[in-house]
């Protein structure tokens, strides 16, 4: 069984991109052997970009009930109350992927802090994303300052050395970190910051009104500047360019 998570994701990044999507390679293999299986998630507003739907069969799979949350937390965090799985299941739905992105990060004593990320109910995960965006405003003084580092992260090849974010954001090194720490969804190669969680590259990607010409502008002036010491910098610049 080979299982896709999220491939809708993939198809958004190929598309702002302008790359191929390995959806289409895997859906023109000519066959497959009989004892294999291929399953491939995505949110139910968007499964007409999965493909044809002549090449799969589709079935929802239902939001998860008390008890099934009630053990989702655990996982996560064993030592929180389990009678708070009520109030959990209330205000996700019973979204796992929402509740895991409320709860991810969190001590042992973060259980009142989950649910102020999950305040006020709302559909879908883009809301809980939102208020982590605001969140790490808070800690850092300046939401504009996350955004920043966000959206060249969505704009410029991955991965994105950290001087280049701190430098574009006008933060330090540490600074980064610390978004990292609050908003979840990215991550550190040795290279530089890349994102590391589809949904969460998605959001970042189709928020409008992002001034992304502008920071491409800047991104360039600074990149061409570091271009020689830097071979990263250096590869970026040219596609930048």
């Amino acid at each position: 069984i080979l299982c896709f998570d999220a491939v809708d994701n993939a198809r958004t990044g190929s598309i702002h991109w302008h790359d191929l999507c390995f959806l289409d390679a895997l859906s023109q293999a000519p066959a497959w052997p009989a004892n294999v299986r291929i399953i491939v998630s995505c949110r139910t507003a968007r499964r007409e970009e999965v493909g044809d739907k002549g090449l799969y069969d589709d079935f929802e799979i239902p939001n998860f009930n008390v008890d099934e949350v009630r053990q989702l937390v655990a996982s996560w965090q064993p030592k929180w109350n389990p009678e708070l799985a009520t109030t959990f299941e209330s205000l996700t739905g019973g979204n796992p992927r929402r509740l895991v992105y409320a709860i991810k990060g969190l001590p042992s004593d973060g259980e009142m802090r989950a649910i102020e990320r999950l305040m006020p109910k709302a559909e879908g995960i883009n809301p809980l994303f939102e208020q982590r965006v605001s969140e790490a405003g808070k800690h850092l003084g300046s939401a504009d300052k996350v955004w920043q580092v966000l959206d060249a992260l969505s704009r410029l090849p991955r991965p994105v050395p950290r001087r280049i974010l701190a430098a574009l954001a006008e933060l330090s090194c540490a600074d980064i970190n610390d978004i990292a720490a609050d908003v979840g969804g990215i991550v550190e190669h040795d290279e530089g910051w890349s994102f590391h969680d589809e949904d969460f590259q998605g959001f970042v990607i189709e928020r409008p009104d992002n001034g992304g010409e502008k920071l491409l502008e800047r991104a360039a002036d600074l990149l061409f500047d570091t271009r020689l010491p830097g071979r990263s910098a250096a590869n970026s610049n040219a596609l930048v360019h």
